[in-house]
């Protein structure tokens, strides 16, 4: 989730959506956002990981825990149970600005057995910005868990900005690598916290 407002009809529907890979069993499309050369990315893959597991997981992995290769800090500025704010500086390579945003997490709980977790920036609520630093300038997505006979099938949605005029060429491998290894960790985390096993 790191590497996160659109409005949100372009992060919606079947509309565009162009395959760029298929690997350890993640599909990874790429949809174009008008008016702005960075991709929405969708990856999607089935799990023996419940629902339950994997809705816990990624909620308190997106947003309480510490355990991403680029989270320079994090800190929880709300949490209201279901929803939490959270500010996240982020590590950059050294000749690029480091950045920082603040972000909403939100778990939402479906009678028909299935979770979604939907995250977005909330940039207001961020402390002051520090000389030096860029703030992302838009973060969107959501995880989506729904039941299936041998587990779970996981659509992991994300829309990232990351502000101070980057060439989108030298951000597109990186996000697209960014999402695939989101979906891997998220199960990974969620699998250990009830199995116990070592990440």
């Amino acid at each position: 989730m790191i590497l996160l407002s659109l409005p949100l009809l372009l992060l919606t529907a079947d509309a565009n959506w162009e395959p760029v890979s298929s690997a350890d069993g993640v599909s990874l499309a790429r949809q174009v956002v008008p008016n702005n050369p960075y991709f929405n990315y969708r990856a999607t893959t089935d799990t023996d990981v419940t629902v339950d597991a994997l809705c816990e997981g990624t909620y308190d992995w997106g947003s309480v825990s510490k355990d991403h290769e680029e989270l320079k800090s994090r800190q929880v500025l709300e949490d209201h149970g279901d929803t939490r704010v959270v500010y996240d500086q982020v590590k950059t390579p050294p000749t690029v600005p480091p950045r920082d945003f603040a972000f909403t997490v939100k778990r939402i709980k479906k009678s028909d057995g299935s979770c979604k977790v939907e995250f977005f920036t909330s940039n207001e609520k961020a402390p002051p910005l520090q000389k030096g630093w860029v703030r992302l300038s838009a973060v969107k997505g959501y995880w989506l868990f729904e039941p299936t006979a041998t587990g779970t099938h996981l659509t992991y949605e994300l829309f990232s900005d990351p502000g101070g005029h980057l060439p989108a060429m030298l951000v597109h491998g990186p996000q697209q690598g960014a999402v695939v290894k989101s979906v891997q960790k998220g199960i990974t985390f969620s699998r250990a916290r009830v199995t116990g096993a070592r990440r």
